[in-house]
């Protein structure tokens, strides 16, 4: 009832300049300017080239820091085929490639306290923009995804999934098809699984790019790309299947969460799974943490998540990936891209203020996206809270048996919450994650005995 409240009360302010509130239908997407015409430029073709990406450097191996898989073989294949995307570029089109081998340290609160020193990462790292303005480079939007593995995996989905739908996106926007007025930053490293240090090599340290030209020279410049970046789309995933899944921003990516909003048609986001970071209960992180918190520069993570049985195990395989689903993750991002890019655009003329309020958002069925300022939810969490009282107080007045009331009434809401968290607690402790053979058995394990105990309340304990 609340969450109905609450979506009634943003539809009633659709786009209210006063509090940000937005619903975003398909329908509406479809009249923006960007969207459409980017999701059909990432065709199906491109999904099944992702694939054959996937499927080459999962073929090669376990790529963990300091291996040949991850220094040479990995980045060779990443940079010969980017070397391929440049000599295909339309001529309004720059099209940069570098590597990168930082090294560096830093102090992180991560799992109570980690303290990294690194030594020579590799980064392939690709720039593309506009010949026709000179501008072009001043800011730039930073696409990141990782080509290392987990300890025994192949990787496939993580993060070899993000990695081909990366090199795709090089090839559409080499197309020229699209205006770019703002520089596309593409990261490939090679050092995330060990606690981001690729990345934060990239974003904070003075090494030289090692630029790649096309006659295979090669010559030094120094590492000014990462301070033009403004944004950062980190490209992760925990699962193998799928649409992506935006599950975390940070506090300043306000209008980075608009653009979204504005551009990816069957939108799926939560800003729980946002709240799940913040409060440490997921024992995981991604480079997002590294270029926010030592590069100061906000952004947001897009993650495939369905079907992780297979996460960071042996089983991560190529058979697991769809390039159907790389195809639609390939779409949505291009038109993300493009809409950060304009809107980069439009704040240096003046026309937008990129300073906006951290967004609540999540989706409806995955057709429709609901999004307002953080100001706004506190205001519905208060109402919820409120409302709640008042219910409780009003069913106290109506006993439903003998001996109920407020206790009773409570006890309905609280015990099928103690019912499935107690069988919880007892499969971790004997059998964990013993549903993932079957997902069916989420239906026995918890909502019978939530059920069983709602019973139990209402026929008075």
């Amino acid at each position: 009832l609340v969450l109905f409240l609450g979506s009634a009360r943003v539809v009633s302010v659709y786009e209210s300049a006063e509090t940000g509130a937005i619903v975003h239908s398909p329908r509406a997407r479809t009249r923006q300017s960007l969207s459409t015409q980017q999701i059909a430029a990432f065709t199906t073709a491109h999904g099944h080239s992702a694939k054959k990406h996937v499927e080459y450097l999962a073929k090669i191996g376990v790529k963990m820091v300091g291996n040949e898989q991850t220094e040479r073989t990995a980045p060779e294949y990443i940079m010969k085929q980017l070397d391929e995307i440049r000599t295909a570029a339309h001529e309004n089109i720059k099209f940069e490639i570098a590597i990168q081998r930082p090294s560096g340290s830093f102090n992180t609160d991560f799992l109570g306290g980690i303290n990294a020193k690194y030594e020579n990462v590799t980064n392939v790292v690709c720039r593309i923009s506009s010949i026709d303005s000179e501008k072009a480079t001043h800011d730039s939007i930073l696409i990141n995804a990782h080509y290392d593995s987990a300890i025994g995996s192949p990787g496939a989905s993580d993060d070899l999934s993000q990695v081909g739908v990366a090199i795709e996106i090089a090839r559409v926007l080499a197309a020229g098809n699209d205006h770019v007025p703002r520089a596309v930053i593409l990261l490939f490293n090679g050092c995330e699984e060990f606690n981001w240090l690729a990345a934060h090599g990239f974003i904070t340290s003075s090494v030289d790019l090692e630029m790649r030209t096309p006659g295979g020279h090669t010559h030094r410049e120094p590492n000014t790309w990462a301070h033009t970046v403004r944004g950062l789309v980190n490209l992760e995933a925990i699962g193998a299947k799928g649409r992506v899944l935006l599950t975390r921003t940070t506090s300043g990516a306000g209008w980075m969460t608009k653009a979204y909003a504005r551009s990816v048609l069957l939108p799926r986001a939560n800003v729980i799974a946002d709240d799940v970071f913040r409060a440490k209960v997921f024992p995981g992180d991604t480079d997002l943490r590294a270029v926010r918190d030592f590069g100061g520069i906000d952004g947001l993570d897009l993650i495939f998540v369905e079907n992780g049985y297979a996460y960071h195990t042996s089983q991560d395989e190529t058979h697991q990936i769809s390039a159907n689903d790389l195809a639609r993750a390939g779409g949505q991002l291009l038109a993300l891209t493009l809409e950060l890019v304009h809107d980069l655009e439009k704040a240096k003329e003046g026309s937008l203020n990129l300073n906006m309020e951290e967004q609540v958002f999540f989706d409806i069925l995955g057709q429709y996206l609901v999004m307002y300022n953080r100001s706004l939810g506190v205001q519905i969490n208060w109402a919820a809270a409120a409302s709640g009282i008042v219910v409780s107080v009003l069913l106290s007045r109506f006993p439903v048996a003998e001996g109920g009331g407020f206790v009773q009434a409570l006890g309905g809401l609280l015990f099928p919450v103690f019912g499935a968290v107690a069988v919880g607690v007892v499969m971790n402790a004997t059998s964990p994650l013993s549903w993932y053979s079957d997902t069916r058995l989420c239906f026995a394990l918890f909502l019978t005995p939530a059920v069983g105990s709602a019973l139990w309340a209402a026929a008075g304990g």
